[in-house]
């Protein structure tokens, strides 16, 4: 994750590397978290600007492209969709972009870095590419539709992204692209979005160990079975060796008896002989 204000998101525990040309991954010496430490002309100086500037560019790029649909150019549309995208990219990824000005390069760094917590923005890709399908196609209803709905989506993203970024609600939270639901919590009401998350991860965990513990219960009864039907098993296997000794000393005994009767007889048929 990436490190805010030379803090660890995680422990909050001051970061002793210092940023070099180009990012590197650190390891934290407080907690051991892999931390992104990024280039040191990546982060903004706040005596060099005004508060936190962005460059806005789903806003911009979605008004942009508003304007150039209604002058009714399907070539215009796709160039500015389709280099719209790739500035997103270029930001979703923090990919270095010195050659921009000054001025413009710190306020891409300051939507990169906003951009980097709160990913929801990369949604309005999917919307323009939908603009310029339906401006090919003719389709001008639906089309005028779906850009209103891209132009007010990015307003109240840029919006809410900005809040929770500078209220540092999201900059010690790992919010995944997919993670659809979060979002539209978010615009819904951004104060209770990552209470029904922290709320969701509890019950996940208890979940998690609820089933371990199941689990482990299954286990254990399974192996004390197993121990019983080995005991009982074990009982039966002797049980009948206990039967086989005694059929042997009875055959043994009864062998005996006979071997006895057979001299007995065998010495009285000599000694009538001899007489």
């Amino acid at each position: 994750m990436k490190i805010v204000d030379g803090n660890c998101p995680y422990c909050s525990s001051k970061v002793e590397d210092k940023p070099e040309k180009v990012k590197k991954d650190i390891t934290c010496q407080t907690c051991g978290r892999i931390l992104t430490l990024m280039p040191e002309n990546f982060y903004l100086k706040q005596e060099n600007c005004e508060g936190f500037k962005t460059l806005e560019p789903g806003l911009l790029i979605t008004f942009f492209l508003s304007v150039i649909v209604n002058l009714g150019s399907p070539f215009l549309t796709a160039v500015l969709a389709v280099g719209g995208s790739l500035l997103m990219i270029l930001l979703y990824t923090n990919e270095d972009l010195s050659f921009l000005p000054q001025k413009i390069y710190d306020r891409a760094a300051g939507s990169s870095s906003r951009l980097k917590v709160f990913p929801f923005e990369m949604y309005l890709i999917p919307m323009w590419v939908g603009i310029i399908i339906l401006h090919f196609l003719g389709f001008g209803f639906l089309k005028g539709l779906l850009l209103s709905v891209a132009m007010m989506s990015a307003a109240i993203m840029s919006l809410q992204a900005n809040r929770l970024y500078l209220d540092n609600k999201i900059a010690t939270t790992d919010l995944p692209l997919k993670d659809f639901k979060t979002f539209c919590n978010i615009l819904i009401n951004p104060e209770t979005a990552f209470e029904k998350k922290k709320n969701e991860s509890q019950g996940a965990t208890e979940s998690a160990t609820t089933e371990q513990f199941f689990s482990k219960a299954a286990a254990k009864k399974q192996e004390l079975d197993q121990l019983k039907e080995d005991e009982q098993q074990s009982a039966e296997l002797q049980h009948k060796r206990n039967i086989c000794s005694n059929d042997r000393k009875r055959w043994e005994e009864d062998m005996e008896k006979r071997y006895s009767n057979w001299l007995e007889e065998e010495s009285s048929r000599l000694l009538s002989e001899q007489i």
